[in-house]
């Protein structure tokens, strides 16, 4: 273990297969998209709280656009022992010095970190997600209009019951539509506050302002509570139910 408490042996190849799994280029770029984006925000808002220097401030920023810029093609290569995040750390230190490089991780921890990405990844899908079904609903109000006299059977106990139209069957799968959409949008809500500032559990005695990180990061607002924001998970199982659901 390291005097900051962190510990410096690695897990052995097996279990960080387990423990990581090997993400590709691709998803490598993703998670370092993200975990870039938020640093970016984090660091002017510790230069406005005066907490990182202007020079430090300067030379992070400029790190981390040009790893940005690259396509973190340095990092792809990279071994990851203790994950993607603590590699990506070791690597701005190792650049800019622990004087530089260590101070981006001033007043939050890799579970605010952590849950943050989650929060932005979930947001990223739904919208995404919502956005086809609307299309998805468009296209079926649209059909259901065309075949509003086209005569079909509607089934009933595996056999034919009554007469409708093919217009109006559509039309009862984009009312379904209605509820799948309704149930996306309410757990993208329940995603409205950014966990940094929760810390590892408990925040910080730091004089930082989450609700500036929470605003750069197009967030509603900080958290509410520290164990809430990086302990629950309950938005990823809301999200994989309206998600099924929905298909």
């Amino acid at each position: 273990m390291s005097g900051t408490g962190r510990l410096t042996a690695t897990l052995g190849a097996r279990t960080q297969h387990v423990v990581y799994g090997d993400p590709g280029p691709a998803e490598i770029r993703r998670e370092l998209g993200f975990t870039t984006t938020i640093d970016l925000a984090h660091v002017v808002m510790l230069t406005e709280r005066g907490l990182l220097p202007a020079p430090a401030a300067a030379a992070l920023l400029d790190r981390i656009g040009r790893l940005r810029a690259a396509g973190f093609a340095e990092l792809l290569d990279e071994p990851a022992p203790r994950g993607l995040y603590l590699m990506y750390e070791s690597h701005l230190v190792a650049e800019l010095g622990a004087d530089i490089g260590g101070k981006l991780h001033t007043g939050r921890s890799r579970n605010d970190i952590k849950a943050t990405i989650t929060a932005m990844r979930l947001r990223t899908e739904l919208t995404h997600l919502i956005g086809q079904l609307l299309r998805l609903q468009a296209v079926l109000l649209s059909r259901a209009r065309a075949h509003r006299q086209t005569v079909m059977p509607v089934y009933t106990h595996f056999q034919p019951a009554m007469p409708i139209t093919y217009g109006y069957y559509l039309a009862g799968i984009a009312v379904a539509l209605d509820r799948d959409i309704d149930a996306l949008r309410h757990t993208l809500t329940g995603l409205g506050r950014c966990p940094l500032g929760a810390g590892a559990v408990a925040g910080t005695d730091l004089p930082i302002d989450p609700a500036r990180t929470a605003a750069l990061l197009g967030f509603d607002g900080p958290p509410l509570h520290a164990v809430d924001a990086v302990a629950s998970r309950d938005g990823v199982l809301r999200a994989l139910a309206a998600i099924s659901g929905a298909g």
